[in-house]
């Protein structure tokens, strides 16, 4: 541990972890009291409509990127080291028109899934498809621009227009209409919601243009095209699936069951959402420190930081768990009276939020330990049991079904990479690790 702490003292990389987690954390009590507020100010079925076609929003929104945020933070980390203004520029219109051409396409998926009546689309009316359709665009350039950011090292800019203005931008849009007394619809929310990343799309864009002014100085080249393909594409799937998992329930409910249970489980998924927050902050900081044990082979080190973040994060999620079992009702009302009817599921999704943080993080070590394949392969099985899953659970259950597969698949996907984990690596990544063996490529 005083090694570990040791090498991270004084670091870069430790004080930008600490800038990320703060806004983080502020950045979610944003997103928490902006749904609060909308729950408060549609009602249930209207909320519901509204997470419906925000998890659909989520979902495209890693689409429309390609993985091309994920291929910046290192083509973009190199070409703006090295001063290959003409490579940047072309990575950069590249990824920008790939962007735009993949939102225009899913728009018209979307409006011709919704005029030949796709169940899936059931609940969300044409008004809201056409914000929805808005929103995919501007969440996938606002993403973008936001790793373009973090690649200069801008840790706080990269995530201040994301994850702190546009969510305070729509608290204040929804407060102030509470304020007049207007009434707001399924559609205005979304509609508020687009304007409020509109906005900090705007301005991260300008502040980009500012900030990588040196960079304009070439003509675009575009020769490492199908590098930057050939690299998003696996990172694409992995990010796809990811979110679809996190997402899936949601829309599976709105489809098989009412816009009412898509909101309170929405409700209770949020809350839940908690226990494995400190998982996120940490990767943060133990993200780069695996792959740099494992290119040193030490064997030992890697052992360490795998047992550190998953004891710091059971840690932190046991006390979240044990506040949300006492005051999950009270915490539940806050979004409205009826969604005190999701504390059972509440319950069943803490369960796989206490998983998740008790096997660490087996992902990032999987991932970063030339393992990414099989850590792809994992979240795609645990896509293919939420679908399968959800689809039977949903009809006789309902929100209870789909927390119950919520957990399922969590466990799964964590406890199927800890094992991996064990027997690729040789070493325990589980908050209870104790011995490592000869470490196996």
């Amino acid at each position: 541990m005083r090694r570990l702490i040791a090498g991270l003292r004084g670091s870069v990389l430790m004080s930008g972890s600490i800038v990320s987690m703060a806004v983080r954390v502020a950045g979610m009590a944003l997103g928490f009291g902006s749904h609060i507020l909308l729950s408060r100010a549609l009602g249930a079925s209207a909320y519901g409509s509204y997470v419906i076609a925000l998890g659909w929003v989520m979902i495209l929104a890693v689409v429309t990127r390609l993985g091309l945020d994920n291929v910046a933070l290192r083509f973009a980390t190199n070409y703006r080291e090295e001063g290959r203004a003409g490579d940047f520029r072309g990575f950069k219109q590249f990824s920008l028109l790939s962007i735009l051409a993949i939102s225009c396409l899913i728009a018209i998926i979307g409006f011709a899934a919704k005029l030949l009546g796709v169940s899936l689309l059931k609940n969300v009316s044409l008004a809201m498809l056409a914000w929805t359709a808005l929103l995919t665009a501007t969440l996938a350039f606002l993403g973008w621009y936001a790793v373009l950011m973090r690649t200069a090292h801008q840790i706080f800019l990269g995530q201040a227009y994301e994850q702190l203005l546009r969510p305070a931008l729509l608290v204040s849009a929804v407060g102030a209409m509470l304020l007049a007394g207007q009434r707001l619809s399924a559609p205005g929310a979304m509609a508020l919601t687009f304007g409020s990343a509109l906005v900090a799309l705007v301005g991260i864009a300008l502040h980009s243009r500012r900030y990588f002014a040196a960079m304009r100085s070439e003509k675009a080249r575009f020769v490492e095209h199908r590098a930057w393909l050939s690299m998003g594409w696996v990172l694409l799937i992995m990010a796809i699936a990811q979110e679809a998992i996190n997402q899936l329930e949601i829309i599976l409910l709105g489809a098989m069951a009412t816009a009412t249970d898509a909101a309170h489980f929405s409700a209770a998924a949020r809350l839940a959402s908690f226990v494995p927050f400190a998982l996120a902050a940490v990767g943060t900081v133990s993200g780069p420190l695996i792959a740099s044990a494992h290119r040193r082979a030490d064997q030992a080190a890697l052992a360490r930081i795998a047992r550190i973040a998953a004891r710091f994060s059971l840690g932190f999620g046991a006390f979240i768990a044990l506040v949300l079992i006492l005051f999950g009702r009270t915490m539940l009302s806050a979004f409205g009276p009826t969604f005190v009817l999701a504390y059972p599921s509440l319950i069943v999704l803490l369960v796989g939020g206490l998983i998740n943080a008790g096997t660490g993080a087996v992902g990032y070590i999987l991932a970063l330990t030339a393992h990414h394949g099989l850590a792809l392969r994992i979240i795609l099985g645990g896509l293919l049991l939420s679908a399968v899953g959800n689809w039977i659970l949903i009809p006789p259950l309902g929100i209870l079904g789909s927390a119950i597969v919520s957990t399922c698949v969590v466990s799964f996907w964590n406890l199927a990479m800890l094992i991996m984990v064990r027997r690729k690596l040789g070493i325990d990544g589980s908050a209870f690790g104790r011995r490592e063996r000869a470490l196996r490529n």
